[in-house]
């Protein structure tokens, strides 16, 4: 009985991606590091019914009310805490809401959490 060729496959048909340069993947990595760390370094404080948020790369803390953050974080569809200083200022402006005054006691909360080099 006489053996079969089997049939060469075809390549797969789809879109032409050269491959990436090496400068543009170590690139890619210290970009994702970065936002990783910003990420990390951000937190959010919750004082009763209002949120402060201590973004990384900040200087200012900002106070918001529960349903403002939660206006913030639908308008952009990612955590407050990964959001940067601008697009945070961007999305006040945009949706019209403004920034609550931090008090003594809450300042001095979130410098003994998270410290003086924040």
């Amino acid at each position: 009985m006489a053996r079969r060729r089997r049939p060469m496959r075809r390549p797969l048909r789809g879109p032409m991606r050269r491959p990436l340069r090496r400068g543009m993947v170590r690139r890619q990595r210290r970009i994702f590091r970065r936002q990783r760390r910003m990420i990390r370094r951000s937190r959010r404080f919750i004082f009763g019914s209002v949120i402060i948020l201590a973004l990384a790369n900040s200087r200012h803390n900002y106070k918001f009310h529960q349903e403002d953050v939660a206006r913030i974080e639908g308008y952009y569809g990612r955590p407050a805490e990964d959001l940067t200083e601008t697009e945070l200022i961007q999305a006040m402006r945009k949706l019209g809401i403004n920034h609550l005054d931090i008090d003594d006691h809450e300042n001095d909360k979130i410098t003994d959490d998270i410290g003086e080099e924040y």
